[in-house]
């Protein structure tokens, strides 16, 4: 329980940057959205390599919410630029393989990060 409540800021975050991006997108093009986001991300995962056991939960809790403000903003962006890439006819199929995708590189992810941790420590 307590792992999970721990990534409720990151979540909130990326849920308050999906809105965001989703407007910005009326106004900017898809790549400025994607660097923007992209270069936050980048920038949360750098700062969540400088933690260590003596960082406190409030600065986890704020580099969870710059990753997940980053990750808001790209993952709403990469599903409308797939789905306005293909015919109407084919957009059940091109959103249910984009999600698959996703959802198959985060497995893989996690298990690569899984095991350079289990090897490190």
């Amino acid at each position: 329980m307590e792992a999970g409540s721990t990534m409720t800021p990151m979540m909130i975050s990326l849920i308050v940057a999906s809105v965001i991006g989703g407007r910005l997108l009326l106004r900017i093009k898809y790549r400025t959205n994607l660097t923007v986001g992209m270069i936050i991300t980048s920038i949360g995962f750098f700062l969540m390599s400088t933690m260590g056991l003596e960082s406190t939960m409030w600065t986890a809790d704020g580099f969870m919410i710059v990753m997940g403000f980053g990750m808001g903003l790209v993952m709403p962006t990469l599903m409308i630029a797939v789905q306005n890439a293909f015919p109407k006819e084919k957009l059940g199929a091109v959103t249910s393989a984009s999600t698959f995708f996703r959802s198959i590189g985060g497995t893989i992810g996690v298990m690569i990060f899984n095991v350079v941790m289990n090897n490190t420590y």
